[in-house]
């Protein structure tokens, strides 16, 4: 793979994290869904799952904790900001640039940018914001898209078993699930899945174009779901070669 449009990441990070920023250069994502809309999973290090959980349940348990729900389309009651400064000061927030120039990389790997005839000079990415969404009984996500950003991501902290008490026999369980919706609806004619349902779990990280529909289905137990979302934009310098 070509790490040199990300070799002069943080040296922060680099040494607060030595190990785990090695493994992510050198990671390919484990599932790469290349037609149409890019969706690509990681698996966050047990150090970085530690970190963002505690993180998250010390702001849950906060006073000064900022609501972030009206932002967001989720029927879910506990939304809540992270602020870039505690990412920052846990060496985090460049962990999660890195992340997404991964993902970034990938792509461009497997599409024009990897044409002999260009260059690309530089990438950057901003973190326009991250937010927890601890999910209850009954709460979901309707269909929706991130507006005002390239790029989004959503990573499960706490994934206990979660179930629909009226499930019909013979039906899939998609209980908790995230679904993502392409364009396709007659799959049949276009040979083209128009959805892709999946169960994450515990440490899996999702990073796919922010204009890609998405829902996340309700569950009937009375279980607790924690995880958190992040919106991002990037910015690349392309040189064209004669």
């Amino acid at each position: 793979m070509n790490t040199n449009i990300i070799q002069n990441e943080d040296k922060v990070l680099s040494l607060v994290y030595p190990k785990e920023y090695k493994d992510l250069l050198n990671y390919s994502p484990q599932d790469l869904y290349q037609m149409g809309p890019v969706i690509s999973k990681y698996i966050l290090p047990k150090t970085i799952l530690k970190k963002m959980t505690n993180i998250s349940e010390d702001i849950l348990k906060s006073k000064d904790k900022k609501r972030w729900g009206y932002h967001l389309a989720g029927q879910i009651d506990s939304e809540y900001l992270i602020p870039e400064d505690i990412l920052i000061k846990e060496n985090l927030l460049d962990y999660f640039k890195l992340i997404v120039k991964c993902y970034l990389r990938d792509y461009m790997d497997r599409s024009h940018y990897t044409n002999v005839n260009t260059k690309v000079l530089q990438l950057e990415v901003d973190l326009n914001s991250m937010w927890i969404v601890e999910q209850f009984k009954h709460e979901y996500n309707p269909v929706h898209w991130h507006e005002n950003c390239s790029i989004s991501s959503v990573m499960y902290l706490k994934t206990p078993r979660m179930k629909n008490n009226g499930n019909i026999p013979g039906k899939k369980d998609q209980a908790g699930n995230i679904t993502f919706i392409n364009r396709s609806t007659n799959p049949g004619q276009s040979f083209e899945l128009p959805l892709f349902s999946l169960k994450p779990k515990k440490g899996d990280i999702y990073i796919f174009p922010s204009s890609m529909a998405h829902t996340v289905y309700p569950f009937d137990n009375d279980v607790r779901r924690l995880s958190i979302s992040f919106n991002a934009d990037y910015h690349t310098n392309v040189k064209f070669l004669s």
